[in-house]
């Protein structure tokens, strides 16, 4: 991503304290990002100058803009940047006065010129966000890099190709999505890859791959299931491997039953579980708006992402978190404890699923849905900690500030349905700002 910076001052000012921000600001993002950082180097301090960086941000094609209020400046030069950059994401950056001996008034006079712009933005209805403090500030910082974060998962998003393998099981109505306003609105194309081509191509693999994949899991990890299920699963993640990097498919989700059973006498947890740990997205039961919840935390996090059932509370006042056996082997409390087992729901043979507890640290729950007028993020960050009791499939508990039945009417009340996905990271700030950023509303609690 290409993110532009732009300072402005005056000459009435100290702007050789604004350029030496200036300087240090792009040093710190090119050191400590990793994004393209395409920055004026000198302060704009005129309209010649102003016209010369609006045609070059324009030219790079810069995708945010982080504008510097090094010091007071001129009120024109701001509007002809915003008019004439467009719809382009703004941080506004303003700092506060350092005290200057040999400087008898305000130095920068900053803040003025923040306030300014702020106001500027507001009346002609464009959407910013903003920071202040003195030059360093923690906290700004954060807030730079949390709408860095969230404008390159809406970018990212632009790119992306989903698939359906299948359609959606049987009854989960609340599972899809418009299509072209999906695509308008966040980007993702979302493409569909029949069971039945799956399913051929499942069985055309290689058995010698498929025997050394088998043998690989049976070494490092314990394998309670039948070497025909453990086979079937392992030929299935292959395949989808094989057609996500065909197709550039960025996330799947499978419709997981009742086909996949009659026809092939298995379930996909297993193959689901491993597409996460090589960096595909994947997702179950067909529900496209669950997997967009799980790709948004995967981008933005660069973390495995758990898909799950909000399952009911726990002994201590928590919120159980679970789901039949595709959580990423990843985020397993211990490694060593991760188990291969008959799928937790299907059961009677069909199917190879993951059993482990989820390791215990902060998480953040994720829900996405289309609605009527909008499509709306939930947002809520817990505890997860050590389970209430033994449960096959894969399972966390998660203890929070607020009350975990106020998170389950929340979402009851606003129609969040019934899946969610989780990574082990405060995103509140992110997430609020993607939010912001793709015309969400963002429920936060």
């Amino acid at each position: 991503m290409k993110i532009g910076l732009i300072s402005y001052g005056s000459a009435v000012n100290r702007y050789d304290i604004a350029q030496e921000y200036l300087n240090q600001t792009c040093q710190w993002l090119k050191n400590d990002t990793g994004y393209d950082i395409i920055s004026i180097q000198k302060i704009v301090m005129d309209d010649e100058a102003n016209q010369a960086a609006i045609a070059y941000l324009k030219q790079e094609g810069i995708q945010l803009l982080i504008i510097q209020l090094g010091t007071f400046a001129q009120g024109n030069m701001m509007i002809d940047l915003v008019m004439g950059l467009g719809e382009i994401p703004l941080f506004v950056w303003g700092f506060n006065d350092p005290i200057v001996e040999s400087h008898p008034t305000i130095p920068l006079n900053s803040l003025t010129g923040m306030m300014m712009m702020t106001s500027y933005l507001y009346k002609l209805g464009r959407k910013y966000s903003f920071g202040y403090g003195d030059f360093g500030d923690k906290t700004v910082c954060s807030q730079v890099l949390d709408m860095a974060r969230a404008v390159d998962v809406k970018e990212q998003l632009r790119r992306s190709r989903y698939a359906i393998v299948g359609s959606r099981v049987p009854g989960f109505y609340g599972c899809m999505v418009d299509e072209l306003r999906f695509r308008k609105e966040l980007g993702p194309e979302i493409v569909y890859y029949s069971l039945a081509s799956m399913l051929h191509a499942a069985k055309k693999q290689d058995p010698r791959k498929v025997e050394a994949r088998m043998n690989e899991l049976a070494e490092n990890y314990s394998v309670a299931v039948n070497p025909d299920m453990l086979e079937k699963n392992i030929r299935i993640e292959f395949a989808l491997k094989e057609y996500a990097e065909r197709e550039c498919i960025n996330a799947l989700t499978l419709k997981c039953w009742p086909e996949l059973q009659e026809l092939y006498h298995c379930a996909g947890c297993a193959a689901l579980s491993e597409l996460n740990e090589y960096g595909i997205t994947a997702g179950c039961e067909g529900d496209i708006q669950g997997l967009t919840a799980m790709d948004i935390l995967r981008k933005m996090s660069k973390k495995a992402v758990f898909f799950a059932d909000l399952v009911g509370m726990t002994k201590s006042g928590g919120l159980k978190a679970w789901h039949c056996g595709f959580g990423p082997r990843s985020l397993a409390d211990d490694p060593r404890k991760v188990r291969y087992i008959e799928q937790a729901t299907m059961r009677n043979g069909l199917g190879t699923g993951i059993q482990y507890d989820m390791r215990e640290g902060v998480v953040t729950l994720c829900g996405f849905s289309e609605q009527k007028d909008s499509y709306k993020l939930l947002v809520a960050v817990g505890q997860s900690e050590k389970t209430d009791r033994k449960a096959l499939g894969v399972q966390t508990d998660i203890r929070w500030k607020h009350s975990t039945k106020e998170l389950i009417y929340t979402a009851a009340e606003q129609g969040f349905g019934q899946h969610y996905a989780l990574v082990h990271e405060d995103l509140r700030r992110p997430l609020r700002e993607f939010a912001k950023w793709t015309g969400m509303e963002c429920v936060e609690l």
